[in-house]
Formats: C-alpha cells, structure tokens, sequence
C-alpha cells in the first residue's frame, strides 16, 4: 500500500499529530499569540491524547460508536495527563511548561503512529477510516439517547472554545506571589538528612522565584529551635527572576526533633512571608570540647609502639600586616577564591590594587577583606557568626575548623568579608 492511501486512510491521526505538534511550536516559540496558544492548547490537552489511544486499542470501526469515541477520548485524556505530570515529577526535568509540552506531543505522535500500525493490520473493511465528508445515518437508527448525548457533547464543546476564547483575550489581574523553597541533596525535595552529629553542618539549598510582577527584596533567616543561626538581607529580584544558593548551618547542641525553620521575609515586612521547616536530631560526636578557658587538652595515653600524629594543615587564611592573608594554590581564580570565602572577585580585586579581577599565579599572597577575632568564654561559632553577619560555615572555611565545638577562648580566627 503507497504512502498516500496510507496518509488518506488514516486522516485523523495524521491530523492529530500535526495538531501535537503545531501547538507545541507555537506555545513555546511564539508567546505572544495568547489567544491563540489557548485555543490549541485546550483540545491538545483534553482531547488528543485520549484520541490516540482510543484510536490505537479499538481499531475496529465496529468496536464503537462515534460519539462513544469522542466521550471516551474525552474521558482518557483527563487520565492521561495527570499520569504524564506525575511520571514528570519523579523525571530529573519536573513538572513545568517545556517538558509538560513534549511530553504530550511525544505520546500524541506515539500513539497515533501505533494506531497507525494497528489499522494498517486490518482488513480494509474491518478498520476504521474517519471520512472527508461524514454524513450521518437515518435518524431511527440514531435514537433518542445518541442524540441527546451527542448535543451535550456538542454543547460542552462549544463551551470550551468560549472559555478558551475568554482566557486568552481577558486581561485580568494575575496573581503576584514568590516562590520559596528548600532542597536537599541532588537538588530534589527529599533526602534531607534527619540525624547529625553535634559539629556536622546542614547543607542544604535554598531558592527564591519572583512572580510579583515587580522588584521585591527579600530577606532569609535560618532558626533552629527558635534561635536565629543564619541570615540573609537585600536580595532583589525582578520579575520572574531566580534566586539559588547553598547554605550550611551547624546545630549547637544536642537534641532530638529540632525545629530548623526558613523563613522568608519581603519588602522589609516584620511579618514572615514564607516559611519551610525541616526536623532534626543532633546527637553528641564522639569527643567534644568545649569553649572554655583554654586550649583543648588530650590526654597521653602509654601504649608501646607510640606513632608520630601528622601535622594539621595550616589554616586557608592568616592575619597579615593590612588584615587577611591567602597564599594562591595552583589552579586557583578569583572567583573560585571569592566563593570559598563568599566575597565577590570584585572585592578580592580592589583589596589587591587591581583595576579589575585579572589573572593570579600560584604562590601569590592576595589581601582578602576581613578581619579577625578572639574568642571568648562561653562564645560559640554561630553567635561568632551572628555578631560579624557571615555564614559559620564560611568561618570554618577560611580557619581550617572540622569541628566547630574544638573553639576554646583566646583563639584567634579569620572572619573574611567582616569590617574590622
């Protein structure tokens, strides 16, 4: 059988697909056809999908009725979509408008290529062959019942297209709202960890999407158990703009069911915004000390073959003359420089007399904006980190701390990006 008895017999789903495929062309390369994007969009959404399907498990011109086709599509395109969205959410590209799109397109075109298929298997008497021009049969053999339904189909129809007519030339007013969110690791939302050990960080990644139609500023507090542990302020964002960063906060003491609460606040508001909580237990680690009024102690333990214990590295940054000091490791740039101590290249650059961030070599001593800080009794990393407004793990970073309990009084420790 040649190609265009082919295309001839099965009219329908070659319209089908091409409808598929129109219609996501044009919703994603022409937004500003909205009107236009809404009347494609409406049948492709409740009708095709339930079409194909239908078309490729009765093939049989003789397995249904007309209107019983169109119900049934109707009915299993309300099935299929819901089931592609949720498929989508556990996919690594989610629920949104692009893969929605070519995820419908692709089991549009799926399956009328099998219905295809499955016509093509059939005596051409026994398939179904959707005509050029239908005409309908004797009105006895219709019946009160396939009218009726028929006009209620016709009826739902037309109301369709005024909705979809409606939707797409009202203007209205959109709902302005921001978007806040928490996502573990893999950047999924799932997999946070639910037990630490005291000194382990939470690491996490939060993200802010505007949809207020406007500039908003935003500010971020991180609390575990009602106590403030990390904040972040002036953040402005557009229209539709995205905000990302990981974050790291270390618990400072041990208990179970520990509230870690963010909070989101906007355009100065005292009143929180948007909040998301995660719970957590802190155990005790294995050894801890205290801040207190010295240097940890370690007890000499006899044993008969002492060993040598290895020399801790040197801390990333040092005090200097004119304040911090970093010694440039070989491959290093600016900005991976500037994100190890959260500071821009910028403000490394102008610390260093450069006109502008340039190249750097292995072994160069670079100022780094900062000062530093003698702990006291009683003090601990996040309250360090709260009085100079930087991230506890950014201290960690920039002294070489593993275990943020190890602090003890008269220490003096780097805080990059603080004035001094």
């Amino acid at each position: 059988m040649n190609t265009r008895l082919i295309l001839a017999r099965n009219i329908d789903l070659v319209l089908a697909a091409a409808w598929a495929v129109v219609t996501t062309a044009v919703v994603l390369l022409v937004p500003s056809l909205g009107p236009a994007r809404v009347v494609l969009g409406l049948p492709f959404v409740l009708f095709l999908p339930g079409y194909v399907l239908v078309a490729a498990l009765y093939p049989r011109w003789s397995e249904l009725e007309a209107i019983e086709r169109v119900g049934l599509s109707f009915g299993l395109s309300l099935a299929v979509v819901p089931f592609v969205g949720l498929a989508l959410n556990y996919s690594p590209w989610g629920v949104r408008l692009d893969p929605v799109l070519g995820s419908l397109a692709l089991f549009v075109v799926a399956g009328a290529a099998a219905a295809t298929y499955r016509r093509q298997t059939l005596l051409p008497e026994e398939a179904l062959v959707v005509a050029a021009r239908p005409s309908l049969p004797p009105w006895p053999r219709i019946g009160w019942a396939s009218a009726a339904l028929a006009l209620i189909v016709v009826i739902s129809m037309a109301g369709i297209g005024a909705a979809a007519y409606f939707v797409g030339t009202s203007r209205g007013n959109p709902e302005r709202f921001t978007e806040f969110y928490v996502l573990g690791p893999g950047g999924r939302a799932d997999g946070y960890p639910a037990t630490l050990e005291l000194g382990q960080g939470l690491t996490v990644t939060l993200g802010i999407v505007s949809h207020e139609g406007r500039s908003a500023t935003y500010r971020l507090e991180a609390r575990i158990d009602g106590r403030s542990v990390d904040s972040m302020d002036g953040l402005t964002l557009g229209p539709g703009q995205r905000w990302e960063k990981t974050v790291t906060l270390v618990p400072n003491r041990v208990g179970k069911s520990q509230k870690v609460d963010f909070g989101l606040y906007k355009d100065g508001a005292n009143g929180v915004y948007r909040n998301v909580h995660l719970w957590l237990d802190v155990e005790s680690a294995p050894s801890q000390a205290a801040v207190g009024e010295g240097p940890p102690q370690v007890e000499a333990l006899a044993t008969p073959h002492p060993t040598a214990t290895p020399p801790l590295a040197p801390p990333p940054l040092r005090a200097g003359p004119g304040g911090l000091v970093y010694v440039v490791e070989p491959g290093s740039t600016l900005t991976e420089i500037g994100e190890r101590f959260d500071l821009s290249p910028e403000a490394i650059a102008a610390a260093n007399g450069m006109p502008e961030p340039g190249p750097i070599v292995a072994g160069q001593e670079l100022a780094i904006p900062g000062t530093t800080y003698v702990v006291q009794a009683g003090d601990t990393l996040t309250t360090i980190a709260a009085a100079f407004g930087v991230s506890p793990a950014v201290i960690m970073e920039a002294n070489g701390i593993g275990d943020p309990s190890a602090l003890y009084a008269g220490q003096e420790v780097a805080i990059p990006g603080a004035s001094p």
